[in-house]
Order: C-alpha cells, then structure tokens, then sequence
C-alpha cells in the first residue's frame, strides 16, 4: 500500500515537472557531455529560434551559438566540469550568449546552468535559457548613445581649448606688437616696418587658416557640409591650393613642386579635396626648412588614386605622430621651422573628409628627415 502511494507520487511529480517544461516560454535543455549531444530540449524552442524539437536535439552545443559565444561557453565550462568531476557539488552558472536562430538571424539569450550526474553516471549539463535580446539591445545602444556623448564633450573640449590657447594666444600678440608698431611708427625705417609687417601678415595668416578649419570643423559635425562627389582633377587641385601659400613659400625660400600627372583624376568632393591637400600642404611647408623642397605626387593604385605630400624638413616623433587624427587623444605639436603656430586639428580635419570620400590617410616620418602624407581616393575618370 505505502509502495502504490510512493509510485503514484513519483507519476504525479514527473508530470508535473513535465508539464512546466512543455509550457514554459524558457528552453530548457539538458547536454550529456559523454554522449555529446542534447537528450532533451523543450518545445519552446521552436518558438525562439524557429527550429523543431528534433532539429534542435540533432544539433551540436558548437552549432546551437555563435563561435564566440561557444568558445566563451567552452573556456567558463572546462574548469567548472573539472570540479564537479571531484566534487560533484551542484553550483549554478549564469551566461549571456548570442543564440543562432534557423533564419541565420541570432538572438541574445541568458542561460543558467548547472552540472548534474544522470543515472548512468553521465555528467549532464542542465540548462534554462531566457530571451534577453531586447534588453541586450538596449544595453548597446545605451553605450552607444554613451560613446556619442562622450565624443561630443572632447570634441567642445578641443574647441575650448583651441579658442582659449591657439586662437586667443596669437591674437592677443598682435594686438600688442601692432600697438607697438604704433608707438614709435614715425621713427621707424622703412625697412623694419616692412619686416614688422611681414611678421604681422604671416601670423593673422596662420590665425585665419585655424579659424577656417574650426568653423569647418564645426560645420561638418553639424552635417553643414554638402557631399558632392563628382570626377576632380587631382593637377588642377595641387595647383590651386600652391598659390594659397605664395607668401609663406617665397618667405622661406621654399620650392613646392607640382608632379602630378594631367591624366590623374578621383572621384571626390572638391572642397573637401582641396582642404585636405591645404591642410598637409601648409603643415609640409611649416616644418621644412629654409630653402627646402616639398613634393607632391599622385599614381593611381589597385582602383583608387594614392596622393603624396612629402617635405625633407624636422620630421616628427613617435609621440607626437601617436596623437594624429584622434580629437579625444591630448594633442601635442611642435612650432614650425620659423616658430610658426599650428594643431592637430587640420589632420583631423583631413582623416574625416578622406574617410567620407571612401579612402585613408598614412604618415611616415623620421625625426630629422623629414615626412610623408599620403592618403588614398576612389579612382574617377
């Protein structure tokens, strides 16, 4: 009698635990590590994934996830397997892992676990995965939202920084040296007013190039700026932008050649091509020394046009060069080969419209040799 009421006892407990488990919108699983395949998995698996009960058993824990999650699954399972072996305590583990769907789609899934021996001494692995994939989404794309802030708020701390120093600085000493130009301006030779002068027109001349690329700077990360790619002549550029730096050329005694070929063309937006070769030209020119040479070439490479702007000037340290094109790196330059002002901020200029002409921009430099710039654009015709 007490036999019938304990077996009629086990009956009613198995379907009941039957019953949660067919009804649950969790899957539930068990892996047997020995026979290296699922011996039960829930038919809500059907409804996450899309795949049948027979499907999903016939599958291996190396196909149920995607590789990273299996490999993540494998490194956290090995050690814990290990101590169940010689302990055989019964210690849950929680995982967050991206599930394969049988669309392809995948699907983020938390899944707790737990090591258990079945009756034939087989070492299982019992399972409960829950669907986490909207709150896994939100999670990335809070952090995405979060990375966006971040940038933002290094982006107006390198406007602050270059208002208050670089733009404020050299303004501020010319307003002083013109004042004291106009103290004794009546005894002043005319040469030394000439040279004064000269001084003046380069230094508002390197003000008014900053200015120009924070406003244009400010533009592009308010989409200001309108793209128009269209088929640009690379010679015509080069020459364009050479005749901006006439003064700083002859005032240095520097020779900028212009070896590009008349058939070279890209296909790119010609505002954005032209502030990228001034930018690299100003700088090629800057740090060159008096008398010295500043090459630009171009030659068309494997679909796209690879244009170089060389100097044989100061060249530039590992530690400096570690700080270009990044706007939330602390930036560090160094004066011109005449004391001339500048910052990173024109090369970061130049990294955004070449990446948004579909290309990239490289350096190569040696201290005391000189540099190389040189950045790729879409072929045109």
């Amino acid at each position: 009698m007490c036999i019938d009421i304990f077996i009629k006892g086990q009956i009613q407990d198995e379907e009941i635990y039957k019953s949660l488990a067919e009804n649950s919108t969790d899957i539930i699983w068990v892996w047997n590590f020995d026979l290296e395949k699922f011996t039960y998995v829930s038919p809500s698996i059907t409804q996450v994934t899309g795949y049948s009960i027979q499907e999903a058993s016939d599958h291996h824990l190396s196909n149920a996830y995607t590789q990273d999650s299996y490999l993540q699954l494998k490194e956290l399972l090995i050690p814990r397997m290990n101590d169940f072996r010689t302990s055989s305590m019964k210690i849950p583990y929680a995982y967050e892992l991206e599930l394969v769907r049988k669309d392809g789609s995948t699907i983020w899934i938390e899944a707790n676990t737990v090591f258990q021996k079945n009756q034939n001494s087989e070492i299982e692995l019992l399972g409960v995965s829950r669907d986490i994939d909207g709150r896994k989404k939100s999670e990335e794309e809070m952090n995405r939202y979060f990375k966006e802030l971040q940038l933002l708020n290094q982006t107006k701390d390198k406007f602050f920084s270059i208002i208050s120093h670089d733009l404020k600085g050299p303004i501020g000493g010319m307003n002083t040296f013109i004042g004291m130009i106009l103290e004794d301006m009546e005894t002043r030779s005319p040469k030394r007013m000439r040279n004064d002068l000269n001084i003046l027109y380069q230094s508002s001349g390197e003000v008014y190039a900053l200015l120009e690329n924070l406003l244009t700077w400010a533009r592009s990360q308010t989409n200001e700026i309108s793209f128009l790619p269209e088929n640009v002549s690379v010679k015509t550029s080069v020459d364009t932008v050479i005749s901006y730096f006439t003064f700083m050329t002859s005032n240095k005694g520097i020779r900028v050649q212009n070896l590009v070929g008349h058939d070279i063309y890209v296909f790119a937006d010609e505002n954005m091509l032209e502030t990228i070769l001034r930018n690299l030209v100003s700088n090629a020119i800057k740090y060159s020394h008096v008398g010295g040479e500043v090459k630009i070439t171009a030659e068309p490479k494997d679909g796209n046009v690879s244009i170089q702007v060389e100097d044989f000037g100061t060249g530039i340290s590992d530690e400096i060069r570690s700080t270009f094109f990044q706007i939330d790196a602390k930036q560090k330059s160094m004066p011109g080969t005449l004391g001339e002002r500048g910052t990173t901020l024109g090369l970061i200029l130049c990294k955004e419209f070449i990446e948004k002409n579909h290309g990239k921009i490289f350096v190569e430099s040696e201290v005391g040799k000189g540099s190389k710039f040189y950045f790729t654009l879409p072929k045109g015709k």
